[in-house]
């Protein structure tokens, strides 16, 4: 007896289907921590550096947080930038310049997280606009809390508000979270001297799904349509 196709093979393929993809895939989040107490040069574009190893995880970066605590001399002047591997992603570049005002904001430190994601408050390179909706209120310590970063390309010297925001912390997704990665924070402008106290990363990762799994689920559906196509 020759057996036709049915509706219970149909479900069991959704089924199969709906399984595949919707299976969880294993995700790690580490945090690193890096106390340094060191003054960022003063009015000099040499900066200062700090690189730090990552060793031992698994799987590709889902996500990246970047922690920064400096103390003193003026937001407006930094200009900071993280690097690993291929991926390029500026924190801060003279947050609060914009046309009129080539100084930036005069506040003095900065004890934030960096996340690109919807938890954030908002563009740090306008942060007196996003808490005050002006620019001229000051905050009169040291700004707090969870920020996206500045991410603007721009030469530190022309940068203002309204340029393109193109280096994000999403471009270090996709990317082996292992090996070098190397902070950069330079005082562009002299007057007031500000300390890199500590900084930090928060690297979420997520492993690579098996290829296996996919091929075995496709040889498995073209057996099942084989046979449906010779019975029918």
């Amino acid at each position: 007896m020759i057996s036709t196709p049915n509706r219970s093979t149909g479900l069991r393929l959704v089924f199969g289907f709906w399984f595949l993809i919707s299976t969880p895939v294993f995700a790690a989040t580490v945090v690193y921590d890096y106390t340094v107490g060191t003054a960022v040069p003063d009015g000099s574009i040499v900066g200062w550096s700090d690189t730090r190893a990552v060793s031992g995880l698994t799987g590709v970066i889902q996500a990246v947080e970047v922690s920064l605590n400096i103390t003193g001399g003026y937001n407006g002047d930094l200009f900071a930038q993280l690097v690993h591997d291929s991926g390029y992603s500026v924190l801060l570049n003279r947050v609060g310049r914009r046309a009129g005002d080539g100084t930036g904001y005069a506040d003095g430190g900065l004890n934030v997280v960096l996340a690109d994601d919807h938890t954030s408050s908002g563009d740090i390179h306008t942060y007196r606009r996003v808490l005050f909706g002006n620019d001229t209120t000051s905050l009169g310590g040291p700004l707090s809390g969870r920020w996206s970063t500045d991410a603007r390309t721009t030469d530190p010297a022309l940068v203002i508000d309204t340029d393109s925001r193109t280096a994000s912390l999403a471009d270090f997704i996709g990317l082996d979270p292992n090996g070098n990665w190397t902070l950069f924070v330079a005082d562009m402008d002299s007057g007031g001297q500000s300390t890199m106290q500590s900084w930090g990363l928060t690297l979420i990762t997520a492993a690579v799904p098996e290829s296996r799994t996919a091929t075995l689920f496709f040889v498995s559906l073209s057996a099942v349509l084989l046979r449906r196509r010779r019975h029918s």
